[in-house]
């Protein structure tokens, strides 16, 4: 069996999450609200963690045989989340100009941000639309150099809904 890595669902997969919610927030009334903050990401770990299968991992000697070595121990972890988004029979990608290449739609899950929110707000960024979550596929390890940072990519499939809006594209994604 491969590895695994933990990814955060939020409420859209089950009905009595908000239920639950509801109930664990009435025990924590009398709590701060940083201390509420850090309480309801602890009760979304622990109420909503499934494993998704590791399907990659890559380094810079993966693509690079001339590359140094590095202290990859030291990396800080970061997570993201991708998705392959249909649009019938059409699948988006971001192109890197600057770099000459393309990736999947997504980004970095910011503090207390479930993965489907996140998911969610980085398709809208990016692509301008909506999506609906469809499937997972896996996730992807990546070890960036530059930044001495290990990234795990959760990755889901998805279906483009309705009309395209504006995009807002980082610079990095713009160049």
């Amino acid at each position: 069996m491969g590895a695994y890595r933990k990814a955060s669902l939020g409420n859209e997969l089950c009905p009595s999450y908000a239920n639950a919610l509801r109930e664990y927030e009435s025990e924590t009334d009398n709590l701060s609200s940083l201390s509420r903050d850090i309480e309801k990401r602890n009760f979304n770990l622990l109420m909503y963690n499934m494993d998704m299968k590791l399907l990659a991992t890559f380094k810079a000697k993966d693509v690079d045989l001339d590359a140094p070595d590095f202290d990859y121990a030291s990396f800080k972890p970061r997570s993201a989340i991708r998705a392959i988004v249909f649009d019938g029979d059409k699948v988006a990608l971001i192109y890197v100009k600057e770099h000459g290449y393309y990736m999947l739609p997504g980004g970095g899950l910011e503090n207390n941000e479930d993965v489907h929110a996140g998911l969610s707000r980085e398709i809208v960024e990016e692509l301008g639309c909506e999506i609906v979550i469809t499937g997972e596929v896996g996730c992807i390890e990546v070890y960036f150099d530059r930044w001495s940072q290990r990234q795990t990519d959760y990755c889901y499939t998805s279906n483009k809904m309705g009309e395209t809006t504006e995009k807002s594209l980082t610079d990095f994604e713009i160049k």
